[in-house]
């Protein structure tokens, strides 16, 4: 007893993993290699849980044929109830290993029994008995079969056979009634069947499916398990709907000792020379209702021809796909021309847009694509594909920079570029246009009379760096100048240079000015126009040349004379001059 207490936890969980194991193997038919009776270890053969005498009861049976006989350990209920706890070798084949007179330890309605074997931690077998009627037993069809069955009292067999194995060597006869090959069905179809075995039984029949254009293998669809051990087992199986088009189908019959053939997974051929196997081939399903429309694809961004900027950029498109259809993937692809050979690249998208990379935006090229879907219509049908009309972008020529030019008191400069270009103002007013993210400078320099001034160095034309449109006036005045270079005598001239910061060179010309600009001195003459002024027409006394009037001015007198005076001094100064000459000359005559 205590061996059994120490080990029930894990005894349940044992019971629990081969009670699924148990419900696993009934639904998944076995291989022909796999035999319908247990030959390895002792099993539970027969119990008896609602006695009508009152006395419940379990069988073991030892089918090992083994001398000494297979050892057995207990017995315990999927509850943790002990119906037996002792260890012993079966001395027979059979052998009431428990019974209880008037004991309930076996519920009624349905228990789990497991038989322990020398590990007392892993039953070696263990039964799902169902709720039996008063005198019922739950019994193997026969001595270690893999089948059970509910018998009544007078077919119980206490320490007795429950029947010996059948000589079984033969697969099962299995025949379909319909569809037949090459019939046209409408949406689907239901196949009929009848598989008889007379020998041990059928277990089930499996089905398999392929597309009718296929030579390759079919694909497993179900399995009909006979569940209640009916001979012959006949049934239908439900094939719709499907989507239009031919079908080859294959039918495989399994009886109880593993004869013939029912896997749960596809298989290679049809052999329908084997008894237990039939090939359906082309049933021709058509359309009952809608048909399952063809993918649609259809290109988005760009459109056709487009002219696409030189930055990162996505292709996009659209899908109409049925949900009846098997998408496999996607394909997008960018070449050189228009039948896509031309070093063409290829993507497998997952969605619907694809970013075209930076180093196909090469300026001015030109490049055309078009995206596919490939899909099936069924697991086993052939890839099919759609896709768009070959399209194309051309990525746009980058917009060359505007070209610098300036304005010189509202003329282009260009006009000032020349030799001596002369003007009437005293200032210079310069406006650039378009000069880019560099500076605009200028360098002023008077000359005249062989003198040169720097007036102006590398002064910035503007600070903005708008690349259109004005940037922007300076002006240049001459009276913030002093010093200067002596003009000359057609005016005062200035050389006017251009460039910007990265030494480009806009040229330089020579701008002659009027000598009146000439800026005042230290001293504050009167006002121009007023007495003793000037006529330059600032606001007071300057200094500035007048080399026409200059020569008329009498110092001191403030105000301007005639040239006869000049004229008639003159002469008498000549005239006196030769008198003294003729009288030096008498002197030294005597």
């Amino acid at each position: 007893m205590s061996r059994m207490s120490t080990s029930r936890l894990s005894k349940i969980a044992a019971v629990v993993t081969i009670a699924g194991t148990a419900v696993l193997s009934a639904l998944v038919l076995a291989p022909a290699a796999q035999a319908g009776t247990i030959t390895t270890h002792a099993v539970i053969n027969e119990v008896v849980s609602n006695s009508e005498t009152g006395d419940e009861w379990v069988e073991v049976h030892d089918p090992t044929g083994s001398t000494p006989g297979a050892i057995v350990c207990g017995l315990e209920t999927g509850s943790g109830a002990v119906l037996d706890d002792g260890c012993g070798q079966m001395t027979g084949l059979f052998l009431i290993r428990w019974s209880a007179d008037g004991s309930d330890a076996i519920n009624d309605s349905g228990d789990t029994i497991m038989l322990y074997g020398s590990d007392p931690a892993v039953p070696i077998d263990t039964v799902t008995v169902p709720a039996l009627a008063p005198g019922q037993s739950y019994a193997r069809s026969h001595d270690g079969s893999t089948r059970w069955e509910i018998r009544d009292a007078a077919d119980v067999t206490p320490n007795g056979s429950n029947g010996v194995a059948p000589m079984d060597p033969d697969p099962p006869v299995l025949s379909v009634g319909a569809p037949s090959s090459g019939e046209v069905v409408v949406g689907g179809f239901t196949l009929t069947f009848s598989a008889s075995d007379p020998g041990s039984g059928v277990a089930g029949v499996a089905f398999y499916l392929r597309d009718g254009t296929s030579t390759g293998p079919y694909t497993y669809q179900d399995t009909d398990q006979n569940t209640t051990f009916d001979e012959p087992f006949s049934s239908i199986e439900m094939f719709s709907p499907l989507v239009v088009g031919t079908y080859d189908l294959c039918v495989t019959a399994l009886d109880e000792e593993g004869n013939g053939a029912a896997v749960a997974a596809d298989i290679t051929t049809c052999d329908e020379t084997l008894s237990h196997v039939v090939a359906i081939d082309d049933v021709e399903v058509r359309d009952a209702v809608s048909p399952v429309p063809d993918p649609v694809v259809s290109a988005l961004t760009p459109a056709d021809g487009a002219i696409v900027p030189a930055t990162p950029f996505d292709l996009t498109w659209d899908t109409e796909i049925d949900p009846r259809l098997t998408v496999l993937r996607q394909e997008v692809t960018i070449a050189g021309s228009a039948d896509l050979t031309a070093t063409p690249v290829q993507y497998r998208p997952s969605g619907t847009t694809q970013p075209v990379p930076s180093r196909l935006l090469t300026p001015g090229e030109t490049w055309w694509w078009q995206v596919s879907v490939v899909y099936a219509r069924s697991a086993t049908s052939a890839e099919e594909r759609v896709e768009t009309a070959v399209r194309s972008f051309t990525v746009e020529e980058a917009e060359p920079a505007p070209s610098p030019w300036f304005e010189v008191n509202g003329a282009d400069w260009a006009d000032y570029q020349s030799i001596r270009t002369s003007i009437d103002e005293c200032t210079l007013q310069v406006e650039t246009f378009d000069i880019g993210p560099v500076t605009a400078l200028a360098d002023i320099e008077s000359y005249g009379d062989g003198a040169i001034t720097t007036l102006v160095s590398a002064q910035a034309l503007h600070t903005g760096h708008d690349v259109s449109g004005s940037a922007g006036v300076w002006t240049f005045d001459l009276a913030d100048h002093p010093t200067m270079a002596v003009p000359s005598e057609d005016g005062f001239m200035l050389q006017l240079s251009i460039y910007d910061s990265e030494g480009t060179d806009y040229g330089w010309g020579e701008i002659v000015m009027p000598s009146e600009c000439l800026p005042t001195d230290t001293g504050g003459g009167p006002a121009d126009g007023a007495a003793g002024g000037d006529s330059d027409g600032d606001a007071g006394g300057d200094t500035s040349i007048d080399r026409d009037a200059a020569i008329w001015m009498l110092p001191g007198t403030g105000g301007e004379i005639g040239p006869w005076p000049f004229i008639v001094a003159a002469a008498l100064l000549i005239g006196g001059a030769l008198v003294t000459l003729r009288l030096r000359v008498r002197r030294r005559g005597r």
